[in-house]
């Protein structure tokens, strides 16, 4: 199964129905389909995420808030995200990272690998 497929499909997620998820006292999830999905706050905020497996590990990657990243650009964000966790470039990147910084003398840890280091 590739990063991000479910192996139970369910139907996708609507701009009507962000729109007018109403907070409660707990977060919930709204899920889209392929790993994406919202997270609605108490205080009303909504917050996209994509879930996926690394290494065996699942993993998730925040794609902004919903008021600045539109459903359509959630998927786009999560797409892209997907292409990259397949690609050998993705791979070949991340043991060349590995292989410079053990050549340096650092000990390096790879956590999430699509998180941009500040």
């Amino acid at each position: 199964m590739k990063p991000g497929e479910c192996s139970d499909p369910q139907m996708a997620l609507t701009d009507t129905a962000i729109k007018n998820a109403k907070p409660k006292a707990t977060q919930y999830k709204l899920h889209d389909e392929k790993g994406l999905f919202a997270i609605v706050r108490p205080t009303g905020g909504r917050l996209w995420r994509f879930k996926y497996r690394y290494q065996g590990k699942e993993q998730q990657l925040s794609l902004g808030t919903y008021s600045k990243v539109s459903l359509k650009d959630a998927r786009q964000r999560r797409d892209e995200a997907i292409d990259l966790l397949t690609s050998a470039d993705f791979a070949r990147a991340i043991l060349d990272l590995i292989e410079d910084d053990s050549k340096a003398g650092q000990h390096v840890v790879v956590g999430n690998p699509l998180r941009a280091e500040a």
